[in-house]
């Protein structure tokens, strides 16, 4: 989910993986289409990612599921 805020742009981004740090590396490389527009349009512009530069510190949960 993306949306125009009075502060900027704002997304809401979910993903359930079993090491998402795989998935981040995947997706800073892939060629694929979407992911090369993910990669720009939603961690790099949005979130202000560098693809490029070291991975921020992931989350740490707060919940879990039972």
């Amino acid at each position: 989910m993306a949306a125009d805020t009075p502060m900027g742009d704002f997304a809401v981004v979910y993903w359930e993986a079993p090491d998402i740090g795989k998935v981040f590396d995947g997706l800073m490389t892939s060629q694929d289409p979407f992911d090369s527009w993910f990669r720009e349009k939603i961690l790099m512009e949005i979130h202000g990612m560098n693809p490029s530069g070291p991975m921020p510190p992931m989350n740490q949960p707060v919940l879990g599921a039972p």
